[in-house]
């Protein structure tokens, strides 16, 4: 009996099988329309489990997409079974994908197979391109490649599928074309999220003497080869194709001419570069400097000024030939001025006219030639003469004031030093009329000479005069304020030793006359806290202008008094003073007004 039990659990569970693979045949058979799975609907609400469908599924290699239910009556009951179910074959799976994916190609229409560079974002080793061969395309196919207009599609294992439209010449896209890459663990995610994928966007030119550019990130361009491997790293700003093993690019602001390993070979024809451009590529670029000093020629003779000249100069040590004969000009044009106020100096020094101005004229040629050391016709010197001559000049209308010191409106002493400026001026003229025997000025400076020297020695002996006079009176303004702070200790002091302390404390506390006074916020377990501010009260000349805190301790039913900063300012205190001092001892104590004052 046991056995015929068991027999029959076989054979319905047999039964039951082949219904289910019949479910799937008559799905097969019926078709699926465009960008649908098949579907097995059950009209006649046949008990139907979607494990069991599922397992028979997997058997035959399908792909299962879900399934919905339905709930329907069973012997007085209620039950679910399967409504719709959804399935593709795994063959048919990238088929179904494509379909989803593109908007207007059908699947019939990939028909071809060819080799791809796939484009992503480059890895750590700087690759823009993978290649895949026997990749569905809708174009044409050259000698194994994709080429032409269209879209493409291939299935990578049981997950991964890569879709890619645009142009593409002999496997590289042309211009702007789109590359996505799928990765479908399951069905139920291609199904309800169709944009999951991995999207780039690449752009290239086409392919021109074996090479192609391309653009990188933040908007720079390099180069691969015809089998989408990089050569030249994204760096430059412009690009253009190559041709005869020769490409144009932008380097920074400049065109230069690249060979196929990025190599700088030459400056562009059409190049225009600044003067630090100049500098930037011979620093970058130095086998170009034969290139580089053509321009840099150019710049030189393009009407610089004296430090621009200077500039190229230094830069370029090859061209100071060429530089000199601007400098000189330069040169020679301002020293025609210089000669002319150099004439007239000499002209009015022997009219006796002391007064000509021009000292800034030979101030500036003195300054400018000097700092580069640049004098070809022996001129510097008569600038030089000038400048001594007006210096000598000037020294003869020094005046010999009587007195550098005085007293400022708070009674301490100040010194005014500008006696010494006065004092270098007279000095260097000494000096130059000392040194000045063989000069074109020698008869006025041997003129004036007494009258400088006097003028110094006079004012050399004010200024000791003044020097000693402010150091004395100085000396006397500190010993009074001492004698004052003094005084002032003295005078608190006696003010303290004339309080009765305890008697006053409790007049404080008993009267509690806080009329000048004003309530603060309380905190804690403090309570009535208030200050007092004593002003313009009379006692031995001084007065109080200070702040007394009373506070209530309630915990220890007490009261505390302090005062916020120190005892005595300047003028008079009265018994309200002696209040505020009465508080302070009883909070702090002697002892603390001693250590202090």
């Amino acid at each position: 009996m046991k056995r015929v039990f068991v027999l029959a659990i076989l054979v319905m569970t047999a039964l039951a099988g082949m219904a289910q693979e019949k479910l799937f045949d008559q799905a097969i058979k019926n078709g699926r329309a465009q960008k649908q799975l098949y579907e097995i609907y059950n009209a006649k609400s046949k008990m139907i489990k979607p494990d069991k469908l599922t397992q028979v599924g997997r058997e035959r290699g399908y792909i299962l997409g879900g399934y919905t239910m339905k709930e329907v009556g069973r012997f007085g009951d209620v039950a679910e079974t399967v409504e719709r179910y959804f399935f593709i074959p795994k063959d048919q799976y990238g088929e179904y994908i494509f379909e989803n994916i593109s908007e207007t190609t059908p699947y019939s229409k990939l028909t071809a197979q060819g080799k791809v560079y796939f484009y992503r974002k480059p890895a750590d080793n700087g690759e823009f391109f993978t290649p895949y061969s026997d990749a569905k395309w809708s174009g044409e196919v050259r000698n194994g490649l994709i080429c032409g207009t269209g879209e493409g599609f291939k299935q990578i294992g049981d997950r991964i599928f890569v879709y890619f439209k645009g142009t593409f010449n002999e496997g590289l896209p042309t211009g702007e074309a789109q590359f996505c890459t799928y990765d479908y663990g399951r069905m139920q995610e291609f199904i309800y999220n169709k944009s999951l994928c991995q999207q780039e966007t690449s752009t290239t030119g086409k392919l021109s003497d074996g090479m192609c550019w391309i653009k990188g990130g933040e908007q720079r361009y390099g180069f691969v080869n015809a089998q989408g491997k990089t050569v030249i790293v994204p760096q430059f700003r412009a690009v253009k194709d190559f041709s005869n093993g020769i490409a144009y690019v932008t380097e920074g602001k400049t065109e230069v001419k690249i060979n196929k390993t990025g190599k700088v070979v030459a400056i562009s024809e059409n190049a225009t570069l600044t003067f630090d451009e100049m500098v930037t590529m011979k620093k970058n670029h130095p086998d170009l400097l034969a290139s580089i000093e053509v321009l840099a020629t150019k710049y030189a003779n393009s009407g610089l000024n004296f430090d621009q000249l200077v500039s190229v100069e230094k830069e370029f040590p090859n061209l100071k030939a060429t530089v000199l004969p601007h400098k000189t000009a330069l040169y020679r044009k301002d020293c025609q001025e210089l000669d002319s106020y150099y004439d007239k100096c000499v002209e009015a020094c022997k009219a006796g006219q002391r007064d000509f101005s021009g000292r800034s004229k030979a101030n500036s040629f003195r300054s400018l030639y000097g700092k580069y050391d640049f004098d070809p016709d022996g001129r510097l010197p008569k600038a030089s003469r000038m400048i001594d001559y007006y210096t000598v000049c000037d020294a003869t209308n020094v005046y010999v004031r009587g007195s550098y010191w005085n007293t400022s409106y708070s009674g301490e002493p100040s010194f005014d030093d500008s006696c010494y400026g006065d004092l270098s001026l007279l000095s260097s003229a000494n000096s130059i009329c000392d040194s000045g025997a063989e000069t074109d000025f020698a008869d006025f400076y041997a003129s004036v000479k007494p009258t400088i020297a006097s003028k110094r020695n006079n004012l050399s002996l004010t200024a000791d005069r003044s020097r000693s006079e402010y150091n004395s009176a100085h000396n006397r303004y500190v010993e009074e304020k001492r004698r004052q702070e003094e005084a002032k200790r003295e005078a608190k002091k006696r003010a303290l030793d004339s309080v009765n302390a305890s008697n006053i404390y409790q007049y404080v506390v008993r009267e509690k006359d806080w009329s000048r006074g004003r309530f603060l916020d309380s905190d804690d377990d403090y309570d009535d806290h208030r200050e007092v501010y004593f002003k313009d009260l009379d006692h031995e000349g001084y007065e109080f202008s200070e702040t007394i805190h009373e506070v209530y301790n309630r915990e220890h039913n007490k009261h505390y008094y302090w005062v916020s900063t120190g005892l005595f300012s300047s003028s008079s205190h009265t018994t309200y003073a002696d209040c505020l001092v009465a508080a302070f001892l009883n909070r702090y104590g002697r002892s603390w007004y001693e250590n202090n004052y």
